[in-house]
């Protein structure tokens, strides 16, 4: 018996006791903000699936998912295809199937012996479909091979192929004109496996169908083309064809060969002649018939491009009849000293960045974020600025830190500290102006430091403009140069989106965890925080 507690009374006892359940008015006010946050995001997820489901569906939407951008249009691209006002219709010469059922893989086999193995064929479809969505003005459709309207198209162009696109612009006036965009125009292909030659494919490795189908529109267009022969028996055979041949065609030339300017007369309507890495000298007689053709009876109007070998010394006709011209080839390399401007540590690849302001500096080396890298230069030199009718531009230069590598040097060559350093061109071009009927007329002698403008691994590289330049250069002195015009450089798509490889049970998966999982993810973290802040 414990004589100190004190005893309560009914009433008292009652008082003291707490209830069972007591209503906390803080913590349902928390609790009720915590479940609307909640609800408003999950209104908020579905509202966003909903309208970006519609987006993708009707075309609005398009997601690229590959490293590069390889499924999206350039910007350039795009804005040129948008300001377009006249009607063009691209018909793609097969159905629209055969690019992802294996029948254009079938045919490319069975007749060119050329196969896809990695969606080329796929990316093509993809960017083709792209230009009525850009422009109203241009309509995509499908023709099979052997229906009514490819057998119109055969009776101009007699080589079609299976997947050639043809497009047809209509002028204002109604007048219809036409260009054909061929499969080797689109595709490029190589021999990866080396054994092509014993029967093995070529497999593609680019797709330039963007680059093809807009500079066919271009074309269309400006209405501007120019024809170019390479004077084949004195160039290194394939390295003219192999980047600058293809380029040149996209810009509106017909490029052709021709083996002697001796016996055969130059046609007439050819605009530019072109060496590439000439190995043999020009007799008299061929220099003799290239100077009358340059001068054109007093008209001018021809040009001359000129792309050296490794070495000029053992072409001393070549050389005097490019002195006349004020352009002058020295012996050994070009060797750069600053390591800022060369490409990584090989001292003999230079980064050119010297442009000029002129409205031929502007049109031939326009100044970008590309850069210039050749390597395998030779010295050059202009022997005069003027010369009665004719004037040098030096279009691109080094620094003035470069110095000569004698021919012949070890690899592990370095210049002496005595060495002369300065800066050497690497494009010249020397314009002859007559005045005929009080408009100015003009030959050009374009000469370039190194091949490597047209051929090598620097060409192929991304944000590099070798071959900008040199395909530039034939246009603007061609006389088909027009400010406002697009150059096309062949793009290559050598990554492939994940949007090819999305299976149907990926799509679900997507839609389980975007639709599903998600929301109820957010609603079980509500959940979990009313609980908490209901605890406090």
């Amino acid at each position: 018996m414990n004589l100190f507690k004190r005893k309560t009374t009914e009433k008292e006892g009652t008082e003291n006791k707490k209830p069972l359940f007591t209503l906390n008015k803080t913590a349902i006010k928390y609790g009720s903000f915590s479940l609307g946050i909640v609800a408003i995001t999950i209104a908020a997820v579905i509202i966003l699936n909903v309208i970006m489901s519609v987006m993708v569906d009707r075309g609005l939407l398009k997601i690229d998912l590959s490293s590069g951008g390889q499924y999206t249009m350039s910007e350039e691209n795009i804005s040129f295809i948008e300001g377009i006002d006249k009607k063009i219709a691209i018909t793609v010469l097969s159905e629209e199937s055969a690019y992802s059922d294996g029948t254009m893989n079938r045919f490319s086999q069975q007749y060119m012996n050329v196969v896809d193995d990695s969606n080329y064929y796929t990316q093509t479809i993809n960017l083709i479909k792209q230009y009525p969505e850009i422009n109203d003005n241009i309509t995509v459709n499908f023709e099979p091979f052997n229906g009514s309207k490819t057998q119109q198209i055969y009776k101009e162009y007699a080589n079609l192929f299976y997947g050639d696109i043809y497009i047809e612009i209509t002028d204002a006036d109604g007048k219809v004109r036409n260009r054909l965009v061929s499969f080797d125009d689109i595709y490029s292909y190589s021999d990866s496996s080396g054994y092509a030659a014993y029967g093995y494919p070529y497999y593609i490795d680019a797709n330039n169908v963007e680059t093809a189908v807009t500079s066919a529109i271009n074309l269309l267009i400006s209405n501007k083309t120019a024809k170019l022969a390479l004077l084949a028996n004195h160039s290194a055979e394939g390295l003219f064809d192999q980047n600058l041949s293809k380029t040149l065609k996209l810009n509106g030339f017909e490029v052709i060969s021709l083996e002697n300017i001796t016996l055969d007369e130059i046609p007439e309507d050819v605009d530019t002649l072109a060496i590439a890495a000439p190995e043999s000298d020009f007799l008299p007689e061929e220099l003799d018939t290239l100077n009358k053709w340059l001068d054109n009876d007093g008209k001018r109007g021809h040009s001359l491009l000129v792309f050296p070998g490794n070495t000029m010394d053992n072409l001393p006709n070549l050389n005097e009849f490019l002195e006349e011209w004020g352009i002058s080839y020295g012996e050994g390399t070009l060797f750069e000293t600053n390591k800022a401007y060369c490409y990584t540590t090989q001292l003999n690849m230079q980064v050119f960045t010297n442009r000029g302001e002129t409205q031929m500096y502007k049109a031939i080396a326009p100044t970008t974020t590309g850069r210039i890298i050749v390597g395998s230069n030779l010295p050059m030199s202009v022997k005069y600025d003027e010369y009665s009718s004719r004037k040098t531009n030096v279009i691109i230069s080094t620094n003035d830190s470069v110095t000569v590598m004698p021919a012949g040097s070890d690899s592990d060559w370095t210049p002496s500290s005595t060495a002369e350093l300065k800066s050497y061109p690497n494009l010249v071009v020397t314009e002859d102006t007559a005045v005929i009927n009080e408009v100015p007329s003009s030959s050009y002698v374009a000469a370039f430091s190194s091949y490597e403008f047209i051929y090598g691994g620097f060409v192929g590289y991304t944000g590099v403009q070798n071959l900008d330049v040199a395909s530039n250069v034939a246009t603007f002195i061609s006389g088909i140069y027009d400010e406002n015009k697009l150059t096309f450089v062949p793009k290559t798509i050598e990554e492939q989106s994940f949007a090819d490889v999305i299976s149907e049970s990926d799509v679900v998966a997507v839609n389980i965890i975007f639709v599903y999982l998600l929301p109820l993810a957010i609603v079980i973290i509500g959940f979990v925080v009313w609980i908490r802040r209901k605890r406090k």
